[in-house]
């Protein structure tokens, strides 16, 4: 157990990437996660039940998605909770703005400067994460540490619900998260395949469950759309599909990419930045496809199907095992702390 006491928070809903991250690799690394609602009401809500005395180092995963319904709240919200507790503060970024240009990339990029003006330590889970937090005109000494797998039950599977082979997508329903995509894909393939979206729509994005339904009916390509999916059903269900597949257009880390490792599958991946770093942190855990081929995700499709022990992992690789991940953590905190006295 770690000697540091740290307390970890990420307010927001458990079925949320982020917080089911930033929940399990708190007690990776022996620290404290604190439960709270999103938004206004969260510094409150950990400070009573953290009592800041009894805290050594904070620990803050920051999505602007958990700190406010709009990106320009969150920085205030974060300000609120750092002062609370008055301790060395450790921020860990998710989701960070993309560089595309836009007003709305512009003002997160914004936000996330002022958040990491709070921070002694910041982090975030990827080499290209770092990238966009410089391009956003964040100039602290950024660390990474790396995501680890979600340590899933093994064993069991899900009683099968099609008559045809299935294609599974994991993950809130959201832009560029790769549901249409992948009902494109399937649609060109010469043999009948269903397509699992396991998760709801995000919130904010019913529109989006909506329009994926009607694509896929009108390409005649059957949809099961799960909802949120409990952990005691989640391990069981991955491994029900024949085909995995992350296809997130965005190169931000993926929570969904390596909770499919977590549960033993090999991933039909997008070759995105984040995607390419896993595959160097963790060889042979992707089946990567090259996303400016026109028809590499049907032809990637095709050759899984055809080879279902390729979707397989034998061994969850230990370079980003949760004790690997958990201990990188535990030195960060140990290092603040010293550092701060």
């Amino acid at each position: 157990m770690n000697a540091t006491r740290v307390v970890v928070a990420a307010p927001g809903p458990d079925e949320h990437g982020v917080v089911r991250y930033a929940r399990r690799a708190a007690g990776d690394a022996g620290a404290r996660f604190v439960p709270a609602p999103a938004g206004e009401a969260a510094p409150e809500a950990i400070a009573a039940a953290a009592p800041p005395g009894e805290v050594d180092v904070l620990h803050v995963h920051y999505s602007d998605q958990l700190f406010g319904r709009r990106c320009e709240q969150g920085p205030a919200v974060a300000g609120r909770l750092v002062e609370r507790f008055d301790r060395p503060t450790v921020v860990t970024f998710h989701d960070v703005p993309g560089g595309s240009g836009d007003e709305r990339d512009a003002r997160r990029a914004a936000a996330y400067r002022i958040v990491a003006a709070l921070a002694d330590d910041v982090l975030v889970a990827s080499e290209g994460e770092r990238d966009h937090l410089r391009a956003a005109g964040v100039h602290h000494d950024v660390g990474v540490v790396p995501m680890s797998w979600e340590p899933l039950p093994l064993g069991g599977v899900a009683p099968r619900l099609a008559a045809v082979p299935v294609v599974g997508v994991l993950g809130f329903i959201f832009p560029s998260k790769g549901h249409l995509d992948v009902v494109e894909a399937v649609s060109r393939l010469d043999v009948p395949v269903e397509v699992w979206a396991i998760g709801r729509a995000s919130d904010d994005h019913d529109e989006l469950l909506d329009q994926l339904v009607d694509t896929a009916a009108w390409r005649g390509v059957p949809l099961r759309v799960t909802g949120f999916v409990g952990d005691n059903d989640l391990a069981a269900l991955l491994r029900a599909v024949d085909v995995p597949v992350a296809a997130q257009r965005h190169g931000s880390a993926s929570a969904s990419l390596l909770t499919w490792i977590g549960a033993e599958r090999r991933p039909v991946t997008r070759a995105s930045s984040f995607a390419l770093e896993v595959a160097r942190r963790a060889p042979g855990a992707l089946a990567l496809y090259d996303p400016t081929h026109r028809w590499a995700l049907t032809r990637a499709l095709a050759d899984a199907l055809a080879d279902p022990p390729s979707t397989v992992l034998t061994d969850r690789p230990d370079t980003l095992s949760p004790s690997r991940v958990g201990a990188l953590l535990a030195d960060r905190y140990a290092r603040l702390t010293r550092l701060t006295a």
